[in-house]
């Protein structure tokens, strides 16, 4: 069996432009009680939620003994305003997507994870408007740790748990993502990557980042799929 590990946000789907970076603001003002211009909120694309919060943090001089306390209330606050606002109309299915999900769903050859900067809660809600949350049964998520390149152990293990034998390890699982710390993540651990120019960077930016592969998007599964097969051998 081969393990595919899929980011969310700009290889599944996508939110609407600018939700996610208003909504975070506001976030820090009610939990932090400070203030902080969206134009000062780093980019987003590949990082984990935990690396978000610790960056905008520093900008602003939120100690970590600050973060640490507030932590807990801010991933509370966070599921509570995101979970309405993860509908069908500020979230959009990426072409091919599901497609590909359902053909490797139906493989007895694969198994499908996630490997996400998303805190959990969140991920799963932003697949829920399409029905794709209960075709990912683990993973590894952005409220785990603030190193990206931390997650793909958590989710290889996890992995095995799930099928409760141990048949996953780096050099037969690949990260399927849409930003170069997708492609950073899986180069620190020996990991091959598939990517897609779906998100915030261009195939040409991918390719620069040394990506094993990257489409312009998935509409032809039937490449994607004989790519990924390829690149697993």
């Amino acid at each position: 069996m081969k393990l595919l590990l899929f980011d969310i946000d700009g290889t599944i789907l996508k939110v609407k432009e600018s939700l996610s970076k208003q909504v975070f603001a506001d976030l820090i003002k009610k939990v932090f009680g400070q203030d902080i211009p969206e134009k000062l909120l780093p980019n987003f694309a590949g990082m984990t939620d935990l690396k978000i919060i610790t960056d905008t943090a520093e900008i602003i001089g939120i100690t970590n003994e600050e973060i640490e306390k507030l932590l807990p209330l801010f991933w509370k606050e966070m599921i509570e305003v995101f979970n309405p606002l993860y509908n069908n109309t500020n979230v959009t299915l990426l072409p091919g997507i599901t497609e590909l999900i359902n053909y490797y769903h139906n493989s007895n050859d694969f198994q499908l994870g996630l490997l996400t900067g998303n805190l959990k809660d969140c991920a799963y809600m932003k697949l829920r408007p399409y029905n794709l949350e209960n075709f990912f049964p683990f993973g590894a998520f952005g409220d785990e740790n603030y190193d990206r390149n931390k997650l793909p152990s958590i989710a290889i293990n996890r992995a095995n748990s799930y099928i409760t034998k141990e048949l996953f390890y780096n050099y037969n699982s690949l990260i399927i993502g849409d930003s170069p710390m997708d492609i950073m993540c899986a180069k620190s651990n020996n990991i091959k990557s598939l990517n897609v120019a779906t998100g915030s960077y261009s195939k040409i930016q991918l390719n620069d980042f040394g990506s094993d592969y990257c489409f312009d998007d998935f509409n032809d599964t039937n490449s994607v799929i004989n790519k990924i097969e390829e690149l697993l051998k």
